[in-house]
């Protein structure tokens, strides 16, 4: 009983996932980012140790879906892998032949609290097929299983603790020699080189993981993977670890018996997609949003509607003639009012340069005592009021007023005559209703005549004062 039940929740399950409405993209571009255990799992004889340690993987893959839920990907990945091996005590006998006096000894090498760590870097190209379920409208379970090419393209070892004693027992004198380094009997500590790996390797690996649906065509992944490699990293070794002159590295000696790569982690990553798979899935949307495709009975009697694929299309693209058209006349009104204000900036303009013109042409100032006297009265000028209006609107421009006056005297006391007309307008200005802030003064002398200065006439013509707006 209890397992017709499981199987009956278990296939109402698929179903509902697999009749599920939801977005899936047919092409996708997927990064993602993972890290765990990365070992290479060995076998290793006279009681010696293995620790995995924590690894990475990068890859880029490309993903190609059929329809909504299954489909195929390949890509390109680099994965890392460390391992620990350890010995607490391990003696390696081995037959030599002095290089000095060609005598055949005993060469004896007693490694205590020997470590020494693997690391090896991977090119790998997968290939897998891919199963896809949504989860409701954002989320989707994704699972690959394949398989993978490996190619090692960096490996090292390095021994980071313990000693190693190199003693040597000579046949023709039965002595055992030891501490002497200038023959190779010593104690050694440090080894670094590079271990004997095929050049290709496969793997089976599979991912399980959730896509969380983004904005437009983008989302992200949390998943887990495992990958396992089919065949030994190397061919089993009859070198042993240290042979009286040379250090092998633990995984390509006679210690190992077997060493395959083996991967297991948390992954996340970022996923593209473009464009969509669609079907004849049938959508339920809001009324409104379907109103050309509605009857007079189903906008009485109904609020949402059934729409098939075809359909949502002509809606998706009158939505889009819809933006277009709102488009252009949001274009079309920012061009009008452009072209209003620049309109009425330019009269505005007009204006205040037809009243600086009149003024220049009217401004006069009398001297009947030291401070002199501004005619026409411009408190009241409509001109005036122009001006003022101006500046209030735009209190970042500046009114230049400079005076001028003829050749009467000398160019000292011309000055002086220029610069006290210029302070009696600015005096009328601010009277009017101009900030002093908004006022410069200038003299300008006799420098400047707009007439020369041979009779009366035209020196009253050089006696004036003229406005300029910066």
């Amino acid at each position: 009983m209890f397992k017709k039940s499981f199987w009956i929740t278990v296939v109402s399950l698929v179903l509902a996932m697999t009749s599920s409405a939801q977005v899936v993209y047919k092409n996708n571009i997927d990064f993602t980012l993972g890290g765990g255990l990365h070992t290479n799992q060995v076998t290793l004889d006279e009681g010696g140790n293995s620790a995995p340690r924590f690894g990475w993987v990068f890859n880029t893959n490309y993903r190609h879906m059929f329809g909504k839920h299954v489909g195929w990907g390949t890509g390109l990945g680099v994965s890392y892998y460390k391992t620990d091996f350890s010995f607490d005590d391990l003696q390696i006998t081995t037959r030599q032949t002095h290089r000095h006096n060609n005598q055949a000894y005993e060469s004896k090498a007693l490694l205590t609290g020997w470590e020494e760590s693997q690391r090896l870097l991977s090119l790998e190209v997968p290939l897998a097929l891919y199963f896809m379920a949504p989860l409701g409208e954002k989320w989707q379970f994704i699972s690959d299983l394949g398989g993978k090419m490996m190619l090692p393209v960096w490996n090292r070892y390095h021994v980071t603790d313990g000693d190693m004693e190199v003693t040597g027992l000579f046949d023709y004198t039965n002595i055992e020699y030891y501490d002497l380094p200038k023959h190779g009997f010593t104690d050694y500590h440090n080894f670094y080189g590079r271990s004997d790996v095929k050049a290709i390797n496969c793997a089976g690996f599979i991912d399980l993981g959730l896509l969380c649906n983004l904005k437009d065509n983008r989302s992200l992944y949390m998943g887990i993977y495992a990958s396992y490699s089919l065949f030994d990293l190397a061919e089993k070794s009859d070198k042993p670890l240290y042979n009286g002159t040379e250090y092998t590295g633990i995984a390509s000696s006679n210690l190992v018996d077997g060493n395959r790569l083996m991967a297991a982690g948390i992954k996340i990553g970022y996923s593209l997609g473009y464009p969509k798979v669609r079907d004849s899935i049938r959508y339920d949307v809001p009324l409104e949003a379907a109103y050309p495709y509605c009857d007079s009975e189903l906008k009485a009697n109904k609020t949402m509607v059934e729409l098939t694929d075809e359909q949502i299309e002509a809606m998706r693209k009158a939505k889009i003639q819809r933006m277009r058209e709102d488009s252009i006349r949001n274009e079309q009104e920012k061009a009008r009012l452009a072209q209003e204000k620049y309109e009425k900036e330019n009269a505005e303009i007009d204006q205040v340069r037809y009243a600086i013109k009149w003024l220049n042409s009217h401004l006069k100032v009398n001297f009947f005592s030291e401070k002199g006297s501004v005619e026409p009265n411009i408190d009241n000028d409509d001109q005036m009021k122009v001006l003022v209006d101006y500046i209030k609107a735009h209190p970042e421009k500046i009114i230049n007023v400079t005076g001028h006056s003829c050749n009467k005297g000398k160019e000292d006391y011309n000055w002086k005559m220029g610069k006290k007309r210029a302070e009696a307008v600015k005096e009328a200005l601010i009277v009017a209703g101009i900030p002093e802030k908004n006022i410069r003064v200038f003299s300008k002398g006799s420098k400047e005549p707009i007439a020369p200065n041979d009779t009366e006439q035209n020196k009253r013509k050089n006696r004036r004062v003229v406005l300029s707006i910066h």
